[in-house]
């Protein structure tokens, strides 16, 4: 069963979704046809998503490739586009919205006792 965890960035109306999935290809391919993205992958070890309305971004890392660079990785991605969305181009504000984003992301792995890979 994925690990999935539901992070709402108020300031920016908007809400991440952070996954760790077994199978990122067909959670990819699910979500990919739900918001029409018109992308496709052979493998993945992570990925970014943003949905057409600028509510709800995705960020979804394969179970097996769940390392600190990965999770750094497409939290980049993801902090730099809803910044991006919105115009914020205040390196400090992107730099707390990427703090942020961590923070919850490993207060959740570490509460359901998932292990991360280094490397």
């Amino acid at each position: 069963m994925p690990l999935r965890k539901k992070i709402p960035l108020q300031v920016y109306d908007c809400e991440v979704e952070f996954e760790v999935s077994e199978q990122i290809i067909k959670r990819y391919d699910v979500l990919n046809k739900k918001y029409k993205l018109g992308e496709g992958y052979e493998a993945l070890a992570g990925v970014f998503i943003k949905a057409g309305n600028m509510k709800k971004y995705h960020i979804i890392v394969d179970s097996d490739s769940l390392t600190h660079n990965t999770i750094a990785h497409e939290i980049y991605h993801g902090s730099t586009q809803i910044c991006a969305d919105r115009a914020v181009e205040e390196e400090e504000a992107r730099a707390w919205l990427t703090g942020y984003i961590t923070e919850e992301i490993y207060k959740f792995l570490e509460k359901k006792k998932q292990p991360i890979k280094h490397g």
